[in-house]
């Protein structure tokens, strides 16, 4: 549940209201059909042993779980600054910034889609990253930071 007052979780706010379960861990997915598939609900993993599993390290002195809900509200945040930046953004800028996502993405891609010189597109790229607005990978990628 999250605050009434907020429209950005109107959505999520709805799906409770209409009865959607809320899963915490991979047993609230299973439970419901444990019994009629014969499922041993005690075999059913909890989410620190999958991660191990898949060898998924998380730092002990990170302070929190990457899966908190304080790291939730720590990367929303992020976001949102991240996105209020790039509203503010005019011209060339703000076209680059605007069509990237936060996966990699080729600098062919961001070419393609902006329509843009290539000259114009590295310089706006080189800018974006000094204002910390996107984040630089090998092989000529860039992803909203």
């Amino acid at each position: 549940p999250c605050s009434i007052l907020d429209s950005r979780f109107s959505g999520t706010n709805k799906l409770i209201r209409d009865g959607a379960s809320v899963a915490t861990s991979p047993y609230d997915f299973i439970e419901p059909y444990a019994a009629a598939y014969n499922i041993d609900a005690d075999a059913i993993k909890s989410v620190p042993e999958l991660l191990s599993e898949l060898k998924v390290h998380i730092p002990e002195n990170a302070g929190t779980s990457p899966y908190s809900f304080e790291q939730t509200t720590a990367t929303r945040t992020a976001r949102e600054s991240r996105n209020e930046a790039v509203s503010l953004l005019t011209g060339n800028k703000f076209k680059v910034a605007s069509i990237m996502r936060n996966e990699f993405m080729n600098v062919d891609e961001i070419l393609q889609k902006t329509q843009l010189p290539v000259h114009i597109v590295s310089g706006v790229l080189v800018e974006l990253e000094i204002e910390g607005i996107v984040s630089s990978a090998n092989g000529n990628r860039y992803k909203l930071s």
